[in-house]
């Protein structure tokens, strides 16, 4: 019998160990192995399930959190302009299709919000015909819906050299309420050299909010580059770096980080700096969850005992790191990690800390920012050669759970307790 037979269709595929199976794909949705409804194939179960990623929603955009589509008919295009009066359209309801596309988010932001908040819309913006940055964008009031509302900014690529949407200004460049949820998908957010205040955030995300970061980058804060306050932020394969302050000051709420980076963000006098700043709210201590990220040559105020150059924690919080790769910028005088009155677990980590009790492989910061090349316009420190991937190659352990596949999505050594490359850049043997 073939596996179709045998398994009523319920599992057709015959997978590499001779079980049946569901799918065996990352592009399980392509290839006809999922359906629409569930595009997602879990590659360690083999089964299909809600969408975890946007590619898998080509339509929208996927509502990750609940792991399922946004809906086809609450879809908005935006493409900055106009070049030619009336190529696009500046009246919130007289626009937003692809041949009349708004002339900019917040107009298409009032479009979706016309008749009171709705959730589920996907903003698409388009190639700007004069090649101009977005400004600042503002889902909605201070204060927010009384219902959760999802949105979603999906970049569409119109050549090889646009790769993103670019919001440029003094910040912060994008503000999410509470009740919001805010999916960017391969957007810039970037702070203009004219920026002087602490408020020049890159992202403020208010409290009972959440913002998830695919492919996507913030860079040169003047502030923070994401300042939340009982907020959940995600990171995935995306990158904070060269902040002047802190790449991440999280107040309350949770920082969730995979495949990621948040690299060469610095300090300021009495103004604090380093990689991620973590303190409580009136709610509680937040969390920081970071796997398989790189948070690398961050500075912070030089020679201050309470200041952590790559971690900092005022007060309680829950630290829980593994796969990764920590390193402060050389010669500040500080350590990486300062958290005293924190739950800090780290694991089978590349490090300039001294708790090597995870498995950890301990490094000097100069050994580490060495074997790593800086790409000065995403902030990513990625491995270089064969002979930097020996510091971080055998230094990871993979699990069950773990992502398959690096920020390029090149593939991981997925098997269990194998052991794997640390930090968020896997370097394909020759």
């Amino acid at each position: 019998f073939t596996c179709s037979d045998a398994t009523g269709d319920d599992r057709p595929l015959c997978n590499s160990d001779r079980t049946c199976v569901q799918c065996n794909s990352a592009d399980a949705l392509a290839l006809e192995q999922c359906g629409a409804a569930t595009p997602h194939c879990n590659l360690d179960s083999f089964q299909c399930e809600g969408c975890f990623e946007h590619s898998e929603c080509p339509e929208t955009a996927c509502d990750i959190k609940a792991r399922q589509c946004f809906p086809t008919n609450k879809i908005l295009y935006v493409r900055k302009g106009p070049v030619v009066p009336g190529d696009c359209s500046g009246n919130p309801g007289g626009g937003g299709t692809k041949a009349k596309p708004y002339c900019d988010l917040d107009t298409a932001i009032l479009a979706a919000q016309i008749n009171g908040y709705t959730s589920g819309w996907t903003f698409y913006v388009l190639a700007s015909e004069d090649e101009g940055d977005h400004g600042a964008v503002t889902l909605g009031p201070f204060e927010g819906p009384d219902a959760d509302v999802s949105y979603a900014f999906v970049h569409e690529m119109g050549g090889l050299l646009d790769k993103h949407t670019r919001l440029l200004g003094l910040g912060p460049m994008i503000t999410v309420p509470q009740r919001f949820t805010l999916y960017l998908k391969e957007f810039g957010v970037l702070i203009s050299n004219d920026a002087f205040s602490d408020s020049s955030v890159g992202i403020e995300c208010q409290a009972g909010g959440s913002v998830w970061l695919d492919d996507s980058r913030v860079l040169y804060a003047r502030g923070p580059g994401i300042r939340a306050s009982g907020c959940d932020v995600h990171l995935r394969r995306s990158s904070v770096a060269f902040g002047y302050t802190e790449g991440i000051d999280l107040k309350g709420g949770s920082l969730h980080a995979v495949n990621s980076f948040v690299t060469a963000n610095n300090w300021i006098t009495d103004k604090n700096g380093g990689g991620i700043r973590l303190r409580p709210d009136d709610k509680g201590a937040p969390a920081a969850d970071i796997l398989y990220s790189t948070i690398v040559n961050n500075s912070n105020e030089p020679k201050q005992a309470t200041h952590g150059d790559t971690i900092t924690c005022e007060g309680a919080a829950t630290v829980k790191i593994r796969n990764s790769i920590l390193s402060r910028k050389p010669g500040t005088g500080n350590a990486g990690v300062v958290c005293p009155d924190a739950d800090v677990t780290i694991l089978s980590s590349v490090t300039d800390g001294d708790d090597n009790i995870g498995g950890n492989t301990k490094l000097a910061a100069e050994d580490i920012i060495k074997n790593l090349s800086v790409n000065k316009l995403t902030g990513q420190y990625k491995i270089p050669s064969q002979a930097s991937a020996m510091f971080f190659a055998e230094a990871a352990q993979w699990e069950i759970g773990d992502p398959h596949f690096d920020v390029d999505f090149e593939a991981r050594n997925a098997v269990p307790g194998g052991f794997d490359f640390a930090g968020a850049d896997v370097l394909p043997k020759l």
